[in-house]
């Protein structure tokens, strides 16, 4: 019993030593489809809308599709499009323009709104209508982040937060320290794991209710990190009898089926949206520098897709499957690169002088979120598709940590 926590013990360990040695690498550029960005304008006729165009801004900024939003701008200044917005009783009104065409309207709608909460979502929705009308790609403005915040010293929980970053809430609520949230049913549940008092057990809570339900194994140690829902399954990695591995586990029949069978650490598995790829870390050539590997599922030939001798972990597979994003150890810091299967090569996508790690998709493919520890304090981003801009996600105080974050679909209540 006890050579077996040594093993757990140590196995933790490795899911969080950072490697500072590597060795010089060449990555190639990938061909990612760029979107021009858009000037817009935003009109108010009625005060009773202009805080509704500042958080319609403030939303729209955080997916790097515009290149920038005025509100009110002089006559003088030319946007590519031009968004009216007004008011009548309890309903909003919005009319769309292309600037050098006033006089035609390109886009209208309205929305009835009784209550503060129902304008939040109004105007969330106003969001996304804008960018699928503009840009062609689905909005992210009614989409919602779990992570793990904490105050040093404190015991870590679950948070939620909508994009906007300002709905924000507890979401666990047991005595253990909980990390590493995942959605799941379709948005209607998040699982996380929490450390109880004899190891790691499987938290599985629905979005709505604020209590939890704990599953434990009695012969495995869950590892904590890399689940991923996958129809009535969860893909997980545990230890038994000193040696992890990765695991499907039947939400309904409660059964385990081992699905890697190596002597050395396997974590974080993840499978693509369609199901029919995983993708996992190892330390099977050296737990100091462990790999990414790629495998279909139902078959056993794993492929190596990273450098020997480096340290990677936290892939995520893009929505539509063609991309890996992950971090890796480079000059003494987590960096987020991005991998596309295709053609076999990689993207340096940060180059701070300090971490960026546990980079996120955006359910529509077109940006990342990860946590970075800028100022020694970690804090969730968004981060365009090129690493070049980066937005802060909440307005949590700077001395609270923010990791772990598990990007929601459309369907989350």
């Amino acid at each position: 019993m006890m050579t077996c926590m040594k093993m757990y013990l140590l196995f933790l360990c490795w899911l969080i030593l950072l490697s500072h040695h590597g060795s010089a690498v060449e990555y190639l550029e990938i061909d990612t489809p760029q979107i021009q960005p858009i000037s817009l304008g935003i009109q108010t006729h009625d005060p009773s809308v202009e805080l509704i165009a500042q958080e319609l801004q403030h939303l729209l900024e955080k997916q790097f599709f515009f290149q920038e939003i005025h509100i009110n701008a002089p006559e003088d200044h030319k946007s590519d499009w031009m968004l009216i917005l007004s008011a009548q009783n309890d309903r909003i009104e919005w009319n769309l323009h292309k600037s050098s065409v006033l006089s035609k309207v390109d886009w209208h709608s309205r929305m009835t709104v009784l209550s503060p909460t129902e304008q939040s979502r109004a105007v969330w929705k106003i969001a996304d209508d804008l960018v699928l009308h503009l840009v062609g790609v689905r909005g992210i403005a009614q989409t919602q982040l779990a992570f793990t915040f904490y105050q040093q010293g404190t015991k870590k929980q679950i948070g939620v937060t909508d994009f906007g970053g300002k709905e924000l809430g507890r979401f666990s609520y047991n005595l253990y320290d909980n990390r590493f949230p995942f959605w799941g049913n379709e948005d209607k549940w998040i699982f996380y794991t929490s450390f109880t008092g004899s190891g790691t057990a499987l938290s599985l809570q629905p979005r709505n209710r604020l209590q939890s339900e704990l599953i434990e194994f009695s012969d495995l140690q869950l590892v904590s990190g890399g689940w991923q829902f996958q129809k009535k399954n969860l893909l997980l990695s545990a230890i038994q009898a000193g040696k992890s591995n990765i695991y499907s586990f039947d939400l309904y029949t409660k059964k385990l089926k081992k699905l890697t069978k190596n002597r050395k650490l396997e974590t974080t598995p993840v499978a693509s949206k369609d199901g029919k790829m995983i993708a996992w870390v190892s330390g099977r050539i050296h737990p100091r520098y462990p790999q990414i590997y790629l495998r279909k599922t139902g078959e056993t030939k794993a492929i190596r897709i990273t450098q020997a001798n480096e340290y990677h972990s936290s892939p995520k597979w893009s929505p539509d499957g063609k991309f890996l994003v992950y971090e890796k150890m480079r000059n003494g810091y987590l960096q987020v690169f991005l991998y596309e299967l295709k053609s076999k090569t990689h993207r340096q996508l940060t180059f701070e002088n300090f971490n960026s790690e546990k980079p996120e998709w955006s359910p529509n493919g077109q940006q990342f979120v990860i946590s970075a520890q800028q100022n020694g304090i970690y804090k969730l981003y968004y981060l365009s598709l090129d690493g070049k801009q980066r937005q802060r996600v909440t307005t949590l105080p700077k001395y609270i940590h923010e990791t772990d974050p598990a990007w929601s679909g459309w369907n989350a209540p």
